[in-house]
C-alpha cells in the first residue's frame, strides 16, 4: 500500500505523522530529538526504527504534479527514506520546521541531566564487573535470548499485536466480561513493571508509561460514550496507546546498558505469563497476541539450546 499522509500532529509530548493505514507512523521526541519510525509492514517501510539526532540530515519536501508533494527523510551517509505523500504542503512545512528545531536543539545541546550521567556510570561499572542480566549468559542485549531482548520483543511484538487485535474490535468494543479479562492482564503487567527501579532512565518512567497505556485501554472500551462518538473515541484511545508504546520503546533503546543491570528476568516472564493467560482465557479473538507469545517462546527455546 502506498504511504499517504492524512495528518501532521503537534502534541505536547511530540510531533507525529499519521498515514492512512497507520497512526503515529513517524514520531519526533521534543526533548531528545529522536525520530521513531513505526510504519507497519512493507518493503518501503520501517517497523520500529530509531534515527538519532546525530544521524539526521534534513526533511525534504519534493513537489509532485497535481499539487502533491513527497516528504523525504535524509539521514546518515547519504541515505534517504520516503515518509509519504501529502497534498497539504503548508502543514507539512510547519511540521518540518518544528521537528527540525527539536532535532537540532537536541543535537547541539551539550548538557545532560545528572541522573542520566550517574545511571550510565553505574550501569557501565556493573557490566565491567560482569553483572549482565540475561536469559542466555554472556550475550549482549542485542542478541536473541537475553532479558533485554525479550523485553524489547514484548514491546515490539506483544503490545503491537495487542493493538492490532484491538483495532479489529473498534466498532463494538468488548463486553464487560471480555474487558475484565484484558484489563486484568494489563494490571498484572503494570504490577510487574513496578519492580523496575523507577526514574532510572534520565527521569523517564517505564512504569508511568505502562500505567497510562492501561488507562487508555479503559478509555478505549468505555461503554458510556454516545453512540456516534464511540468509534472515533476508540480510535483516539488506540492512537494514544500506540504513542505510549512508542515512548516505552524509545526509553528502552536509549537505556539498554542501564536495563541490563536493573531488569530482572522474572519481570519479563510475568509479562508473557499475563499475555498467555489472556490468550488461554479468551474466546473473542486475539490471534495476534497468541502468535506473538508463541514466537517469543520458540525463539527463547532456540537461544537456550
Amino acid at each position: 500500500m502506498s504511504k499517504s499522509i492524512i495528518q501532521f500532529r503537534h502534541e505536547p509530548y511530540g510531533l507525529f505523522i499519521d498515514l492512512v493505514d497507520v497512526d503515529a507512523a513517524v514520531a519526533v521526541h521534543p526533548r531528545t530529538g529522536e525520530i521513531l519510525l513505526d510504519e507497519g509492514d512493507g518493503s518501503d517501510r520501517f517497523h520500529g526504527a530509531a534515527i538519532s539526532p546525530t544521524s539526521f540530515n534534513e526533511f525534504h519536501l519534493i513537489e509532485k504534479a497535481g499539487g502533491s508533494a513527497e516528504l523525504v527523510l535524509n539521514f546518515g551517509c547519504g541515505r534517504s527514506h520516503s515518509l509519504g505523500s501529502t497534498t497539504n504542503c503548508s502543514d507539512a512545512s510547519r511540521w518540518i520546521k518544528q521537528a527540525t528545531g527539536y532535532i537540532e536543539a537536541a543535537r547541539n545541546s551539550r548538557l545532560e541531566t545528572a541522573n542520566h550521567r550517574v545511571s550510565n556510570v553505574a550501569a557501565a561499572s556493573a557490566i565491567a564487573a560482569g553483572a549482565i542480566i540475561g536469559c542466555a549468559k554472556g550475550k549482549s542485549s542485542q542478541q536473541r535470548g537475553t532479558t533485554v531482548w525479550a523485553y524489547k520483543r514484548f514491546l515490539s511484538d506483544g503490545l503491537v499485536c495487542l493493538l492490532n487485535d484491538l483495532s479489529q474490535h473498534e466498532t463494538d468494543g468488548f463486553s464487560a466480561e471480555e474487558f475484565e479479562k484484558v484489563d486484568a492482564a494489563l494490571r498484572k503487567i503494570v504490577n510487574a513493571t513496578a519492580a523496575i527501579p523507577d526514574r532510572t532512565f534520565g527521569g523517564m518512567s517505564l512504569l508511568a508509561e505502562m500505567e497510562r497505556f492501561s488507562q487508555e485501554f479503559t478509555r478505549w472500551n468505555c461503554v458510556d460514550w454516545p453512540e456516534g462518538d464511540a468509534l472515533s473515541t476508540r480510535r483516539m484511545a488506540l492512537r494514544r496507546m500506540r504513542e505510549r508504546r512508542h515512548r516505552m520503546a524509545s526509553i528502552t533503546r536509549k537505556n539498554q546498558l542501564i536495563l541490563e543491570s536493573v531488569l530482572d528476568q522474572h519481570v519479563v516472564e510475568q509479562y508473557f505469563q499475563a499475555l498467555e493467560g489472556l490468550v488461554d482465557s479468551t474466546s473473542f479473538g486475539l490471534p495476534g497476541v497468541a502468535k506473538a507469545v508463541s514466537r517469543l517462546r520458540r525463539n527463547l527455546k532456540v537461544a537456550r539450546e
